[in-house]
């Protein structure tokens, strides 16, 4: 279990520029067999997604639902899912 602390301006995990979740969002690190992304962090109360990508880069994302996770998780191609689902639908909040 990991905490994104709200500061401002957003630094490197663990934190991120998300000023309306309070002052700690708890995460958990999930497993993805992905070849695009490394690791994904995922807040069950809050909603709140981390995609860590091969590359190095990062992005947050908030109200992020359960289910969506899991899809992102079970998808042949979780990549993919991540531009055709998350990428257009949720507010980017951070990285």
């Amino acid at each position: 279990m990991f905490t994104i602390s709200i500061y401002r301006p957003y630094l490197s995990f663990p934190y991120a520029q998300v000023e309306d979740l309070g002052p700690e969002v708890a995460v958990k690190e999930i497993a993805v067999n992905s070849r695009i992304i490394k690791k994904v962090y995922f807040g069950d109360d809050s909603g709140l997604l981390k995609l860590c990508f091969k590359n190095g880069k990062e992005r947050v994302f908030s109200n992020v639902p359960k289910r969506d996770i899991d899809a992102l998780i079970k998808s042949n191609s979780p990549g993919k899912y991540y531009i055709d689902f998350i990428r257009p639908r949720f507010e980017r909040v951070g990285a």
